[in-house]
């Protein structure tokens, strides 16, 4: 004969949350990545600004270093200025050209003095045509002093007056907003240009 226990059993606990539970938790996860974004967003404008001033640099440095080995600038457009396409100029810093191509005969050494990042897009480094493209998508602008005459016209000195500058090669990025800003260099579509002077 068993004997079957008197004693009432415990009632089984159900391991699982409610619906409401559930809402509130996915209410708070909402708004601490809502609270998060901006700052996300932030500090990814902020690394791409700093990319910008980085490619600024390295180019003006190859530029210089080119002057350096050759005795005179990497001028292979008219008047030194390459506004609306860098690539032959770059092309020339980095050193590769096909044979008969006219980039030989400015860097005959094949002389890498410019080694930016390659990339199959737009955005950042050496785009598929060639072109020199910062953090945004649009071509780095350059100036070169291809007078010699010590003296540059500044981005900003058709609208607003300022003096020529005192470099053999400037080099700028519209920054963000992609539009180079004109007058003061503190406001306006003006104050996220990123300069090589600056």
């Amino acid at each position: 004969m068993t004997l079957k226990s008197s004693l009432p059993r415990p009632a089984l606990r159900r391991n699982a949350f409610t619906l409401i539970e559930l809402l509130v938790v996915i209410a708070i996860i909402a708004v601490l990545a809502g609270l998060a974004f901006p700052a996300v967003q932030g500090a990814l404008e902020q690394g791409r600004k700093a990319q910008a001033r980085n490619d600024l640099q390295q180019l003006v440095t190859a530029i210089k270093a080119y002057q350096l080995e050759y005795g005179k600038l990497p001028t292979v457009a008219d008047k030194g200025e390459f506004e609306s396409d860098n690539n032959r100029l770059v092309t020339v810093l980095r050193g590769v050209a096909n044979e008969g191509d006219d980039k030989i005969r400015f860097n005959p050494r094949m002389i890498a003095f410019f080694e930016p990042k390659v990339s199959n897009a737009k955005k950042g480094g050496i785009g598929p045509d060639g072109v020199f493209y910062d953090p945004w998508g649009q071509p780095y602008k350059i100036r070169l002093d291809d007078n010699y005459d010590n003296a540059i016209n500044n981005f900003y000195s058709q609208n607003a007056g300022f003096a020529n500058l005192n470099y053999s090669v400037i080099a700028a990025s519209a920054g963000p907003d992609k539009t180079f800003g004109s007058g003061d260099k503190n406001s306006g579509t003006a104050k996220d240009d990123i300069i090589s002077w600056q």
